[in-house]
């Protein structure tokens, strides 16, 4: 065999080597946004049996979310320092096995201790799975394949919820005591109140005896599947060499010769020099910023707002989902063509592009479009255009100025400034609705007549009353939200001018590097 063959079916080989890889991945990915997802599904189901407020209930998704945060730069030191499959697996296995235990908790405490332990697990897939897309795609397709992993975690989310909320306890109302305006007609026809409010009381009894504990049948079912995730990783996936899709390595690079490019202990101080990764993190914590916001609290303003019934709600965090699914493959595929027009600042267009976009759409989707159908393409149209910045520039950045034997280290790092200062995003909106805007009445009908409707119904409160209180509130929201998309984004936009600066030098740094370690690895 000629040596232009062998190395045509090397190429070969390496094509289903690299699905998967990717299918394996995905796959973990779904599943952790599917059990991320898990327990803001079944809030109000777990506050009803344990009897504890909401206050209580967001310190479980609080508390969760800081430890997972907290664990990305050991996830990271140990995806660096050792196998990435078996750190991968070890991961799903930690967050699989204390799902399924939060299925069997017997008190609000236990299931809190569970799920900081879930928290834990969860933290393995980024840093794992950013290291070996790096080494198994070439710099100019990373956007594109970065932005298709992104998609298989956000169809976790649009897939599972759904299939959780079946298994949870139904509603014999449907919610129609959550439409307002709906009610407003309904009221005059004789006898509805005196029917909903009977009906009202039907499923708060249902809830308390025939479905109380139906949510954890949703835990069982995810734990169950998340093993299987695991197995199937520990099977297919194969480990890449690090550097191995660098053109200046890929000739040369072996698992024996790379042993000599180890991380050591002071590659978080060495990556915290790195100018560019001070630009990715300055973007990261205003970036991200927003996107907090629209996760936490969409919902709750489409329905306290718009006064859409809660399954037209879910239609449209549904349809803000695929957008940004699709804006995530979308962008990776802009930030690889950029790059290779424009190697030293396409990704940073692109990216710039992608967050500044989303100050005027944002306002004109919480201020101007009324009509639900307009919304729905609007919302979605805007999912699509804001999500570029992440598959398009910051990973395959990152990756470009760090050293192959620590990237998932500096991806991690990265992560924790953005995450940690993100998780108070849905604190600050609350607390300026409740306390700021408006003169703090709003916080009133927040706190104590939008999760109680159904209560108020029975009570005899007029429906006009509940519209003006519910428009009251909303408008504070809608004012509060607005300030902390406008604000982050804005300065976002300006941090990353910084990187036609810094990126260019930076990313000449590691290719010089990597050509010097080819002339190493050449010689012997």
């Amino acid at each position: 065999m000629s040596k232009k063959e062998s190395t045509k079916t090397k190429g070969e080989d390496k094509i289903p080597y690299r699905k998967r890889n990717m299918a394996s991945i995905g796959a973990a990915y779904f599943t952790n946004n599917a059990d991320t997802q898990a327990l803001p599904t079944y809030l109000n189901s777990i506050g009803r049996e344990f009897a504890v407020a909401r206050t209580s209930l967001g310190f479980v998704n609080t508390v969760s979310a800081l430890v997972q945060t907290a664990a990305l730069p050991i996830w990271g030191y140990l995806s660096d320092r050792f196998s990435r499959k078996k750190t991968l697996v070890a991961g799903i296995l930690i967050w699989s096995i204390a799902t399924l235990l939060i299925s069997f908790s017997g008190s609000f405490e236990e299931l809190l201790y569970f799920r900081i332990i879930v928290g834990i697990g969860l933290a393995a897939i980024f840093p794992t799975s950013f290291s070996i897309i790096v080494d198994i795609y070439k710099p100019e397709v990373r956007g594109r394949m970065f932005g298709i992993f992104a998609l298989m975690g956000m169809l976790g989310i649009v897939i599972t919820v759904p299939v959780l909320g079946m298994l949870d306890a139904p509603s014999l109302t449907f919610g129609i005591e959550s439409n307002l305006t709906q009610l407003l007609i309904l009221q005059y026809v004789p006898g509805f109140l005196d029917w909903l409010k009977s009906l009202l009381l039907w499923d708060y009894v249902l809830k308390q005896t025939v479905y109380l504990g139906a949510w954890r049948n949703g835990f069982r079912l995810l734990g169950i599947v998340c093993l299987i995730i695991a197995a199937m990783v520990a099977l297919l996936l194969k480990e890449p060499v690090r550097g191995a899709s660098e053109k200046e390595l890929m000739d040369v690079i072996t698992k024996e010769n790379v042993e000599k490019y180890k991380i050591d202990r002071k590659a978080a101080a060495e990556v915290l020099r790195i100018p560019t990764m001070w630009v990715i993190i300055a973007q990261g914590l205003t970036g991200y910023f927003p996107w907090v916001v629209y996760q936490v609290w969409l919902i709750y303003w489409l329905e306290s707002v718009r006064y859409l019934a809660p399954e037209q709600a879910t239609m449209v965090f549904a349809m803000i989902v695929l957008g940004s699914a699709a804006g995530n493959v979308l962008g990776g595929f802009l930030g690889d063509k950029a790059e290779s027009r424009f190697p030293n600042k396409g990704r940073i267009i692109v990216a710039q592009i992608s967050v500044i976009v989303g100050v005027p759409m944002s306002w004109i989707l919480l201020f101007l479009v009324q009509d639900f159908l307009a919304f729905m393409i609007f919302a979605l149209v805007t999912a699509v255009l804001i999500s570029w910045a992440g598959s398009g520039a910051v990973n395959p950045i990152v990756a470009s100025v760090n050293k192959p034997e620590v990237r998932s280290t500096a991806w991690s790092l990265e992560q924790i400034f953005e995450q940690g200062f993100g998780a108070l995003a849905a604190v600050l909106v609350g607390f300026f609705a409740d306390n700021i805007i408006n003169g703090g009445t709003a916080g009133f009908v927040m706190g104590w007549v939008s999760p109680y409707i159904g209560f108020w119904l029975i009570a005899g409160t007029p429906v006009v009353w509940l519209v003006i209180w519910m428009t009251f509130a909303g408008q504070a929201l809608s004012y509060s939200m607005m300030l902390f998309v406008t604000i982050p984004w804005t300065l976002c936009f300006l941090f990353w001018f910084f990187a036609y600066k810094y990126y260019p030098k930076d990313r000449q740094k590691i290719i010089d590097l990597l050509v010097e370690r080819r002339k190493e690895l050449a010689k012997k």
